[in-house]
């Protein structure tokens, strides 16, 4: 290893990297700088805040604590708040259109009515989130984890919720059209009334959830687990069951 680190030390390129490292560090932002687009907070405090209706667009925010901080109204939208830590945070309508949330915990965070879409969500952690009525349209929540969340009549269609764990999650009247969910852990969720036309739930674990008077319209259930499911006034017409069976148009409850 020595003798590379001597080999390189020798080359043009070596000199000129070490000098940009020297002449361009790693931009640290100060903790005290006030509220502005693009402001870099990285790894800062500002738990318990008020920073209602802020414009935080494109700002740094990776790794900072916002711990019961309220961004009610706030604009985060392309924030980066990777590894963030947003537990009891309130963003009761803010807006974070395309922000970075991969790794952030938000758990018993207020999201009601909160526009996250296209944002990347993927392994946060929303366990007891508040997302009522929330837009995640195109949002990507891979490995998310949303045990008992709260998503009554929130938007998520075309989102990616694969692996995710929404065991004993209320997504009543949620709309789910296209949504993928291989894989994901809805035990006991409650779907009744929800939107789930063409949504993808390959491998899904759906027992004992109840999907009473849900659209499952084209929808594919391929090898889903649905021990103890209510299907009772489910839509599932030209469905894809559990075993590959195309349901009828016009199945209701049954795939016929």
């Amino acid at each position: 290893m020595r003798g590379i680190i001597q080999t390189m030390s020798k080359t043009p390129t070596f000199h000129w990297l070490l000098l940009l490292l020297l002449v361009c560090p790693v931009a640290q932002g100060d903790c005290q700088d006030p509220p502005a687009p693009g402001v870099i907070w990285r790894g800062c405090d500002l738990s318990t805040r008020n920073l209602d209706g802020v414009d935080l667009r494109d700002a740094i925010l990776n790794g900072a604590q916002l711990v019961n901080t309220s961004l009610e109204r706030a604009n985060l939208n392309g924030a980066d708040l990777t590894q963030a830590n947003l537990r009891g945070a309130n963003l009761h309508s803010a807006t974070l259109r395309e922000a970075r949330l991969v790794g952030a915990t938000l758990v018993a965070a207020n999201l009601r009515q909160a526009n996250l879409q296209d944002a990347r969500m993927d392994r946060c952690n929303l366990n007891r989130a508040n997302l009522a009525s929330a837009k995640l349209m195109g949002a990507s929540l891979y490995k998310a984890q949303l045990k008992q969340a709260i998503l009554t009549d929130a938007i998520l269609d075309g989102a990616n919720l694969d692996r995710a764990n929404l065991s004993s999650a209320d997504l009543r009247g949620a709309h789910l059209t296209l949504t993928t969910l291989k894989r994901a852990e809805l035990t006991d969720a409650n779907l009744s009334g929800a939107h789930l036309n063409g949504a993808r739930l390959e491998k899904a674990s759906l027992e004992s959830a109840n999907l009473r008077h849900a659209d499952l319209t084209g929808a594919s259930l391929v090898n889903a687990y649905i021990n103890g499911a209510n299907f009772e006034g489910a839509t599932l017409g030209n469905a894809t069951w559990v075993n590959r069976r195309r349901c009828k148009p016009g199945s209701v409850e049954t795939c016929r």
